[in-house]
């Protein structure tokens, strides 16, 4: 008997006797139990040729070893994967081998870690499609890229973009892709110019969501009489409060009139010592 590899045909073994019929056993082991179960596992094995003993001829018995050896692996329906747009149904893959069930999992890096996890967030990720290996058979595996496109907010009635016609819209702008509400920063960006009194805003998606909605709106400008009158307002106070400062400002006022009294007093001192002296003359 000659060995034969696993999933192929089993060899027949072959020997003759000078009498009798020659029957055909196998076990897992030389001295164990053998029976006429032809095996189909890879490992190594007994085959024993025997022939019974009769009244006319004796027993006759031999034992072979063989070996069914492990079966290489391969694709018969390589590996297929589609990609698919952010919020749709996912694709599955497909891959067939010649032995053995095929696992699919899935990562971000083609040399990263794989997960039985299906993405769904918009970026290129991998599937992975695996044989595990047996004692019959040798593990296989392969690898392809596939893309999760962003949805484009273009014509889809799903994004919901409020009216936008204020400041305060802006700072409280909401948008819903259906039930679920996007995150500014993560699932767009929101940016606001101003000329004159015309406001443009531009919401830009990115991550899952792609496209640029712009919308504008006006605010009233200050008008220059306003700021003129505030200014007017402001030096009027000014000018009171010096006017206040130098009017309340008494002390050299004060002293003045005192000098004046003194120097009266004085003059008519002097002039009443004259004329007293004229009368004792």
């Amino acid at each position: 008997i000659t060995g034969w590899t696993y999933g192929e045909k089993a060899v027949s073994p072959t020997a003759k006797a000078i009498f009798g019929n020659v029957i055909f056993t196998y076990s897992d082991s030389e001295k164990g139990a053998y029976t006429d179960a032809v095996p189909t596992d890879a490992g190594t094995w007994y085959v024993k040729a025997a022939v019974a003993g009769t009244d006319n001829y004796t027993a006759l018995e031999a034992t072979k070893e063989f070996t069914i050896s492990q079966a290489a692996n391969g694709w018969t329906e390589d590996l297929a994967m589609t990609g698919w747009t952010y919020g749709e149904k996912a694709v599955s893959p497909t891959a067939k081998a010649i032995f053995g069930d095929v696992i699919f999992t899935y990562s971000d890096s083609e040399k990263g870690v794989y997960t039985d996890t299906v993405p769904i967030d918009a970026g290129t990720w991998y599937v992975k499609a695996a044989v595990t290996g047996t004692d019959n058979y040798a593990g296989v595996e392969t690898t392809r890229a596939f893309t999760i496109t962003p949805k484009n907010i273009d014509n889809n009635s799903q994004i919901v973009i409020p009216y936008i016609k204020s400041d305060k819209d802006v700072e409280n702008l909401v948008i819903k892709d259906g039930d679920k509400e996007l995150k500014r920063g993560t699932d767009y960006d929101v940016n606001k110019k101003q000329d004159g009194s015309k406001v443009t805003v531009t919401i830009t998606f990115k991550g899952n969501y792609t496209g640029t909605v712009t919308r504008t709106y006006t605010v009233e400008n200050k008008k220059p009489s306003d700021n003129t009158d505030t200014q007017k307002a402001s030096d009027t106070t000014k000018n009171d409060k010096n006017s206040a400062v130098q009017t309340g400002d008494t002390t050299t006022t004060g002293l003045w009139a005192m000098l004046m009294a003194l120097s009266a007093g004085t003059a008519a001192l002097l002039k009443s010592r004259k004329r007293k002296k004229e009368t004792e003359e």
